[in-house]
């Protein structure tokens, strides 16, 4: 069973729960006894009237190690719902709509922080977003592949933390605050790939004071020939 390169880090799975069906058409209702991977997944799927499949499923996991799963010491345990739905065959289609409850970042607690994605054939589109007391934050994202194989990715968000120091140590050792608004996009054809960041209303403030800049841009551009920064 081929999974995403962050699951292979836990050693073995351990559920426990009902498989019926057939390996082409069933339901999978189990809890996960996991170590860092706990709690309630249903899986389902069918075959398509048309061609191929149909899948969907729920999971609700009360303790996701995510230290583990991304490799960073900051981002610790946290809990994961989520339901999805998709599709294969001549088109393939996916949907996820989840929600990490909590994360433990730091030495503070993050909640809800929404996240949503949509896959259809070659474009792909996904939205996070979170609201806490100290920060609250939104990110879009849309790719598409076109035919020729050239693929662009583009972006775009804001940030703002009332409060750094509520979830991150503070940068300077004092009450810290800050908010940016940013966009941007990463194309690659025809062997050349440009990315393009742009930053807005960027603001930091302490207790001494305040820095503001209005807008900030970067420019990157490399060909098989060529490499221009800006």
């Amino acid at each position: 069973l081929i999974l995403p390169e962050p699951f292979n880090k836990y050693e073995t799975f351990n559920f426990q729960g009902l498989f019926s069906g057939k390996l082409e058409d069933f339901v999978f209702s189990a809890q996960s006894m996991t170590p860092g991977f706990r709690g309630r997944i249903v899986l389902q799927l069918s075959p398509s009237p048309v061609k191929g499949y149909t899948f969907g499923g729920e999971v609700d996991l009360n303790r996701v190690n995510y230290s583990l799963l991304t490799g960073m010491d900051f981002i610790k345990t946290g809990s994961f719902t989520a339901g999805f739905k998709g599709s294969t065959g001549d088109s393939t289609s996916f949907d996820i709509t989840s929600r990490i409850g909590q994360l433990h970042l730091f030495d503070a607690t993050l909640y809800n922080i929404d996240l949503q994605a949509f896959l259809r054939n070659n474009q792909f589109s996904g939205y996070a977003s979170l609201s806490n007391d100290s920060i609250r934050g939104q990110l879009l994202v849309s790719s598409v592949t076109h035919a020729d194989n050239s693929n662009e990715i583009s972006f775009r968000g804001l940030l703002n933390t009332e409060t750094w120091n509520k979830w991150a140590p503070s940068l300077f050792g004092q009450q810290e605050s800050g908010s940016l608004r940013f966009s941007g996009r990463h194309k690659t054809f025809s062997g050349e790939r440009i990315t393009e960041v742009n930053v807005s209303d960027l603001e930091y403030r302490n207790e001494r004071g305040y820095i503001n800049i209005r807008d900030a841009s970067f420019l990157n551009v490399v060909s098989d020939e060529f490499c221009v920064t800006e």
